[in-house]
């Protein structure tokens, strides 16, 4: 007699587990990507404080060229 509701509790709590699944994978999917992002966003920086830092160098080294010349 209980074995039909025991059943569909089972039921139940599968479809629950794979939803639940389901929605810890959508989760460590948008982490990765906010993770990916943020390393893209780094390396843009840093790309850019060496170009910086080149330039500086470049005008630092026309300057004494300058002085010298």
């Amino acid at each position: 007699m209980g074995g039909l509701v025991d059943d569909d509790l089972e039921d139940e709590a599968v479809l629950h587990d794979e939803y639940g699944d389901e929605e810890e994978e959508e989760e460590e999917e948008e982490e990765e990507e906010e993770e990916e992002e943020e390393e893209e966003e780094e390396e843009e920086e840093e790309e850019e404080e060496e170009e910086e830092e080149e330039e500086e160098e470049e005008e630092e080294e026309e300057e004494e060229e300058e002085a010298e010349g």
